[in-house]
């Protein structure tokens, strides 16, 4: 977690879980998604994900996830 005023442009978004990536990107436009998937290769991988698995997996990682 970051805290107030921290430099978070030192964090490696490249190893963001997919799930949460994924759940991400279903609020995001198309336009926008496409913007994003140039970040890096899972980015680009969960971009050209059909859009009914990105649905699906997303509300797995969200009921399945550990609070």
């Amino acid at each position: 977690y970051s805290k107030p005023g921290e430099d978070v442009s030192e964090y490696d978004w490249s190893r963001l879980p997919q799930e949460l990536l994924l759940h991400i990107f279903q609020y995001l436009p198309l336009l926008d998604r496409a913007y994003a998937s140039q970040v890096c290769r899972g980015w680009n991988q969960a971009f050209h994900m059909p859009e009914r698995r990105h649905r699906t997996k997303a509300r797995a990682a969200f009921w399945n996830a550990e609070i």
